[in-house]
């Protein structure tokens, strides 16, 4: 296989691969932020131990 073809099919193969499983808590934390204007504490979110609680039982298939 050339080099290009072999940088395109391992491109490829990692757009495939699923994304790590997270909680519904672990994703917000890991991913949302709060706008200035909007908190009073702008920047990453972090829940309180009952908020984590809320979220993953929502999220919770059973």
């Amino acid at each position: 296989m050339t080099d290009a073809l072999t940088i395109t099919r391992r491109n490829a193969l990692r757009a495939l691969t699923p994304p790590p499983r997270l909680s519904l808590s672990e994703w917000i934390e890991t991913h949302m932020r709060l706008p200035e204007g909007v908190s009073a504490l702008p920047g990453r979110v972090s829940l309180w131990p009952y908020q984590r609680e809320i979220a993953d039982a929502t999220s919770d298939p059973t």
